[in-house]
């Protein structure tokens, strides 16, 4: 889900797709659903991070930073957003 929010400028509409498929197959709870952005936004936290520390180890690699602008573009994105009414979003689309 971090992966298909990158990138978008309403990335809650992908991430609720991803969310349908998942639900489909291993349906999350009631915690798990409202911990969902966070974990979201923690997995772009350790993108960030990961590839400002392996650029240190490997700066001819140019792939590694492929993904840090969106990731970095989300988080900014999401720092003025109310995560709680996200988490209860997430909730509602994931249905019963």
């Amino acid at each position: 889900m971090a992966y298909v929010a990158r990138g978008k400028d309403e990335p809650l509409e992908p991430i609720v797709q991803v969310l349908k498929g998942f639900q489909e197959q291993f349906p999350l709870t009631f915690l798990e659903l409202s911990a969902l952005i966070y974990m979201v936004c923690i997995r772009l936290c350790i993108t960030v991070t990961m590839a400002v520390y392996r650029k240190q180890l490997f700066p001819d690699n140019k792939y590694i930073s492929v993904t840090e602008n969106q990731a970095f573009d989300f988080l900014e994105k999401m720092q003025n957003e109310d995560l709680t009414r996200w988490s209860d979003k997430l909730v509602e689309y994931a249905g019963p």
